[in-house]
């Protein structure tokens, strides 16, 4: 049951009932904070490094000539006293005896008539050499007939380096053998062509393979006597080549003289010599 109804206090009447603000009009202290949106860190980029300071390529440079792209030129002329000079002479004279053992070794075998060669101190223009250098170059020489002519023919050779007038260094090398060295040399000497073995030196050491060497009178003790250029590794010179049934020389000339005058020389130097 109810209190009575005061007149002085109207009833209570309750408030209307409405909707909540939303939470964004709300007090402050009751609102939630506004968060931000999360700031994850972007995606691992990292930033490009500049490229190496790399050198241009070499294709951009000129590139330099390959050092033999053309023929090398031939020195001519003495070599002072250079090692690679006399390496390039004793190349060339085991160039020689390789082909004219191979040219001479071919026929029966037979006896040469007997000679004695003597190298003489003196040749025209020409003085022996008895230097170091000389005796170096004689035994390197040795070695290398030896080694490249595949016989004895050349073991008990003569061999001889002159100098030109009063210049002391090599200009002119002598290799000389008889048939009564030995019988390696007596079958070569006496089996052979003069002529082939001559040649065929002379040709397989010249710098142009279609030239033909020249020949000159031989002397009283016939025979042949042929000279033409040759080339000794990359030294230019002139050789001469006596050659019978009896005895064989070889000169081998590097100061520039020509075939005229080498075959001079030769006949020269074999009358000389040979007796």
């Amino acid at each position: 049951m109810s209190a009575p109804h005061d007149p002085q206090y109207p009833p209570y009447e309750p408030p209307p009932r409405t909707a909540p603000p939303p939470l964004a009009q709300q007090h402050p202290l009751r609102a939630p904070p506004p968060y931000p949106p999360p700031s994850y860190p972007p995606a691992y980029a990292p930033a490009p490094y500049p490229p190496p300071p790399y050198p241009p390529p070499y294709a951009s440079a000129p590139y330099p000539p390959a050092p033999y792209a053309t023929a090398r030129p031939l020195r001519r002329g003495p070599f002072r006293n250079r090692r690679n000079g006399w390496i390039a002479v004793v190349i060339g004279v085991a160039t020689l005896v390789a082909v004219l053992v191979i040219a001479g070794l071919i026929g029966g075998v037979s006896r040469a008539p007997a000679r004695i060669v003597q190298l003489p101190d003196t040749v025209d223009n020409y003085q022996a050499m008895y230097t170091p250098q000389a005796s170096t170059m004689t035994d390197r020489m040795r070695i290398a007939m030896s080694t490249t002519s595949g016989t004895h023919a050349f073991d008990e050779a003569r061999v001889r380096v002159y100098q030109d007038g009063s210049t002391p260094t090599p200009a002119l090398i002598v290799i000389a053998i008889n048939a009564n060295d030995n019988s390696s040399a007596n079958n070569l000497l006496a089996d052979g062509s003069p002529q082939q073995i001559a040649d065929s030196a002379l040709y397989g050491a010249s710098p142009v393979s279609a030239l033909q060497p020249s020949h000159y009178p031989p002397g009283p003790f016939g025979g042949v006597i042929a000279c033409a250029p040759i080339e000794l590794d990359t030294t230019a010179g002139t050789g001469c080549v006596w050659s019978d049934r009896a005895s064989l020389g070889i000169l081998i000339e590097i100061t520039g003289a020509p075939s005229d005058q080498l075959a001079k020389t030769t006949l020269d130097l074999r009358t000389a010599a040979e007796h």
